[in-house]
């Protein structure tokens, strides 16, 4: 973290460690915010993926049983 800070204020080019500070850090908490909001998008796309996954799987059950009855009533006794 302080190469990071030190590579910032470099860029800045201000003497004072306080300006530096006053500077980064709004920008490192931007950054991390961000970082928590992808992070929950993340999580909600992932939790979309397998909620669409467990209807599949409940269509494809529900598919097999209805063809399972379809066979069984077309079956001669």
């Amino acid at each position: 973290m302080t190469k990071v800070c030190d590579t910032f204020a470099a860029c800045l080019g201000v003497a004072s460690r306080d300006t530096e500070w006053a500077t980064f850090f709004p920008v490192l908490r931007d950054g991390y915010e961000h970082a928590q909001e992808m992070g929950r998008r993340d999580e909600k796309k992932r939790q979309s993926l397998l909620t669409a996954e467990r209807s599949t799987m409940k269509d494809v059950k529900v598919a097999v049983k209805e063809a399972a009855t379809e066979y069984k009533r077309s079956r001669p006794r």
